[in-house]
């Protein structure tokens, strides 16, 4: 039991160093609560933990058998009359039952993980970085408010000689001036507070400049709000499932949806080749001005009424010809990307019995490959777990 929660425990944390490497860029420094760090990486283990299993029953294969033939135990057990197959037996059934309960994990649990883990991850990524103000420019993260720092204390993080322009009334220009500016989260993360000392407020109206006022202060608290800057998470009913998200009976029906459009769209293309077909035979199927000519060798002349006749008739035929080619290429194009779609979601279909299956597999590999090096310990074993791994 060992061998197999360290070689799956191994496999995993190989998987999270390739996932973390991946979007850690888009996870680290948007003041994201623990829990919910915790929770992206939960959910995205479900996957980890279904392509590692196997791995981990490789290992323990290895190393058990490994074991048994450097101790030769194997020997013995062959000149009594036991084959490697028989020994293998008791370890096939436990493959078996753990393959079993790794596809019901498989097929019932992790399209529903999957799917909060996507979604989790995109709110991640929409959210702002945390809210952060440069010396000397002009800051437009808060919505309808400008502000402007000349310069900052590094050390407590203070604005100092700041100018807020609040844009929050269409007919009045209000400024605001302050020495200090230290800036808060409200406890709900949803709001800020500009915490601001020694300053004043201008205010005018655009339509009457002569009104004017002007307003001292000592301390003055200004609210804006942080709905851009604080994480917020979508609900999984709203948002779509992608093929790692649905289960087998939906995959299933989805499937049996695109193959009665297929059927339908067939339908169709063999009904605009009968109609075409029928156009061509019909007799109205446009014939060059010569044939016409030379099928009725006895006419000296074609007159002008005749010429437009021909033309009106060509026209007519090329615009028929033109529809019937356009129809034909776009049921085509359908047929062929619901063919793509459908694979996908047949493959999918097939991973969740073909990687719980490789338990099996795995074992009838692990088995032989251990009497064979003889390597029961824990170097030798995981050096060619590691190989299988790569290729796996």
């Amino acid at each position: 039991m060992l061998p197999f929660l360290f070689g799956t425990g191994v496999v995993v944390f190989l998987f999270l160093m390739q996932f973390l490497a991946k979007h850690l860029d888009k996870i680290v420094g948007k003041g994201l609560d623990n829990w919910v760090v915790f929770q992206l990486i939960s959910y995205n283990m479900a996957w980890m933990l279904i392509l590692a299993v196997p791995l981990g029953v490789l290992f323990a294969s290895l190393m058990a058998f490994g074991n048994l033939a450097s101790n030769s135990e194997v020997t013995v057990m062959k000149s009594s009359g036991v084959s490697l197959i028989r020994m293998m037996v008791p370890v096939l059934i436990c493959a078996t039952l753990l393959s079993y309960v790794l596809f019901l994990y498989d097929s019932q649990v992790v399209p529903d993980i999957n799917h909060k883990a996507r979604i989790l991850l995109y709110d991640i990524h929409r959210k702002k970085p945390t809210f952060a103000v440069e010396k000397g420019q002009f800051c437009y993260e808060i919505d309808r408010y400008t502000i402007l720092a000349r310069d900052i204390d590094t050390l407590t993080n203070t604005l100092l000689n700041v100018t807020i322009y609040d844009n929050n009334f269409a007919v009045i220009n209000r400024t605001i001036n302050a020495a200090r500016c230290d800036i808060v989260f409200t406890p709900d993360m949803k709001s800020l507070n500009f915490m601001l000392s020694d300053g004043d407020i201008f205010q005018s109206a655009q339509n009457s400049p002569s009104n004017f006022r002007q307003i001292n202060f000592t301390n003055y608290q200004l609210t804006a709000k942080a709905q851009s800057l604080n994480f917020e998470q979508s609900d999984t009913g709203d948002v779509d499932r992608i093929d790692t998200e649905l289960k087998i009976a939906d995959i299933e029906a989805i499937i049996s949806g695109y193959e009665k459009e297929l059927n339908d769209t067939w339908n169709k293309q063999y009904a605009c080749i009968e109609e075409f077909v029928t156009f061509l035979v019909s007799g109205t199927f446009p014939m060059s001005e010569n044939n016409i000519v030379g099928r009725g060798r006895e006419e000296s002349f074609i007159n002008m009424n005749d010429r437009r006749h021909i033309s009106n008739i060509n026209n007519v035929s090329m615009s028929r010809i033109n529809d019937f080619v356009f129809r034909l290429k776009s049921n085509s194009q359908y047929i062929s990307s619901r063919h793509i779609d459908i694979n996908s979601y047949r493959a999918e279909i097939h991973k969740k019995y073909a990687i719980p299956a490789t338990c099996i597999i795995f074992i009838l590999i692990g088995c032989p490959l251990g009497v064979i090096i003889r390597g029961g310990n824990f170097g030798l074993s995981a050096i060619v777990t590691l190989g299988f791994y790569v290729v796996y």
